[in-house]
Parts: structure tokens; C-alpha cells; sequence
């Protein structure tokens, strides 16, 4: 009978592989649901070292075999739980670079603050900034912030020539994530909407510089 790896086995360990596995085996929809919610369950009670696939298993009612036909380890089941509890609905547009610079703000404080970023992030970035492998394991399923309201914005203020054609979507979308990270939960400061206009003004100068 084979075994599979512990949860302290490293995170970019491939899961044991199994003869009786079909690829393309329809997903049971319900131990899917079942072992999400699970996720969510113990990271909220026991943070992101807390977790392991016995334990999700367990609370799921399902085999650990299941886990692993689609999922390759808790890094993998994390960032699935995270992209569905921390998603982002899309923003509606205002008239100014200053408005939309503040919308994706708000959005970002609101996503990191809420109980299951506050239990994932901290330990999850303290462990992806000494483990390389892990870090990119996690972003490749789960990017630091979407791309794409970031992109949209951008392309909004260069219609209505607020900024040049240079595409800063990316450092644009780190540089928000990083602001509230920092001020969230290095500083655990509160952030005012004066605050959220402050800082939105001084990316928007920054901006507005590239394109001068």
C-alpha cells in the first residue's frame, strides 16, 4: 500500500504516484466544495503552518488520495482556497486616474484584511522569502494581486492622456499590493480614506512623471 508525503515534506515535493489515477477523471463536485471549504476552516483556526492535507481530509470527510488526484500538495490546495476566498470583483471605472487609483486601493485593503488574509499572508510571505521553490509554486496559482484591473486602469488614463503609453501594469499592481501589506500587517496601521487618497496621489504623480 502506498504512502504519501507529510505535510512537513517540502512544498515542491511531488505527490506519491498513484497506478489507479485517471488523468481527466471528472472532478466530484461536492468533495471539492467540501474540501475548499475545509481548507478555509482550518487555516482560519490554525493559520497556514497549521495546515495539513490529514487535517483537511479529515475535516472534509474525504481520503487523502482525493486531495492529491488534484491538488499536488497544500501549497497547491492553498492557492486554489485563496484565489476563491480572496477574489476581487471588477471595479467600476471613474473619471480620473486619482478615482481609479483609490478604487484599486480600497479593494486591496478590503481583500488583505479579511480574516483568511490576515491568518495566510504573514506566515505565508515569511516563508516564500526563504524558499524560492515555494514562492514561485504559490504565485504561479496565485499572482500577489490581479493584473488586470491594473492594466484596464492604466489603459483608461491613457485615453483621456493622463499618462504615456508605457506599460507600468505590473510594477503598478506591486506597488499597491506592497503599500497595504506594509501598512496592514507590518505596521498594523489603520488607513483612513484620507490616507487612501494620499497615497493614491503620490502614485498617481509618479505616473503622471512618465509620461512628462
Amino acid at each position: 500500500m502506498q504512502s504519501h508525503p507529510t505535510d512537513s515534506t517540502r512544498s515542491t515535493e511531488k505527490p506519491p504516484t498513484d497506478p489507479t489515477r485517471h488523468v481527466g477523471r471528472p472532478r466530484d463536485e461536492r468533495a471539492h466544495r467540501l474540501i475548499l471549504e475545509a481548507t478555509t476552516a482550518l487555516v482560519l483556526e490554525r493559520g497556514f503552518d497549521g495546515l495539513t492535507i490529514e487535517g483537511v481530509a479529515r475535516r472534509a470527510g474525504v481520503a487523502k488520495t482525493t486531495i492529491y488526484r488534484w491538488w499536488k500538495n497544500k501549497v497547491d490546495l492553498l492557492a486554489e482556497t485563496c484565489a476563491q476566498d480572496l477574489s476581487r470583483a471588477p471595479l467600476d471605472p471613474t473619471e480620473s486616474l486619482q478615482g481609479d487609483l483609490v478604487g484599486l486601493l480600497r479593494q486591496e485593503l478590503a481583500v488583505q484584511a479579511s480574516p483568511m488574509a490576515h491568518k495566510v499572508l504573514p506566515g505565508l510571505m515569511a516563508r516564500m522569502a526563504e524558499d524560492d521553490a515555494l514562492r514561485k509554486a504559490f504565485e504561479s496559482r496565485f499572482p500577489i494581486a490581479p493584473g488586470a484591473c491594473t492594466h484596464k486602469t492604466l489603459e483608461r488614463a491613457r485615453v483621456r492622456d493622463e499618462v504615456d503609453g508605457t506599460d507600468d501594469a505590473a510594477l503598478l499592481r506591486e506597488m499597491i499590493a506592497g503599500v497595504v501589506f506594509w501598512r496592514l500587517h507590518v505596521c498594523h496601521l489603520e488607513t483612513s480614506e484620507t490616507d487612501l487618497q494620499r497615497i493614491a496621489q503620490v502614485l498617481r504623480t509618479g505616473l503622471e512623471r512618465e509620461s512628462s
